[in-house]
């Protein structure tokens, strides 16, 4: 009679880690998936806000112009002639995201898009910050 009941083998503590390790890796995959991953702006630039807008393309060009009007293209000070240079060596153009200081004048935006324009560059998108929206 001893023959028929099934051979228990002995319980372990790595049966219990089974499911851990799988409830570990679904929380790893879900925040992945619903975090979002954005390159952290220069902390002396606060943005304009706009309560409408377009998203930035992935392939852009970031400048950055800070309160001071200093232009900045990959995290290092250019000067307008050298950043017409840059733009100009470029082939085929790729766009531009202009992340500018809410505080600069508009004199100065403008002769910015104007060396950007003279440069080539046929796309150019201004980044601001959506405004939470007023709930009635």
């Amino acid at each position: 009679m001893n023959n028929l009941l099934p051979l228990s083998r002995p319980k372990s503590d790595d049966d219990n880690l089974i499911p851990l390790i799988n409830i570990v890796f679904l929380l790893l995959i879900f925040f992945m998936v619903a975090g979002q991953m954005r390159a952290q702006l220069p902390e002396s630039l606060s943005l304009p806000t706009s309560a409408v807008g377009i998203k930035e393309t992935q392939d852009a060009r970031k400048i950055h112009v800070n309160a001071n009007s200093a232009i900045l293209l990959d995290q290092r000070e250019v000067t307008t002639q050298e950043l017409s240079q840059i733009l100009q060596q470029e082939t085929p153009q790729r766009p531009v995201a202009i992340y500018a200081d809410a505080t600069i004048t508009a004199v100065k935006l403008a002769d910015l898009l104007l060396t950007i324009e003279n440069s080539g560059v046929d796309k150019v998108t201004l980044i601001v910050e959506k405004t939470p929206e007023a709930n009635p």
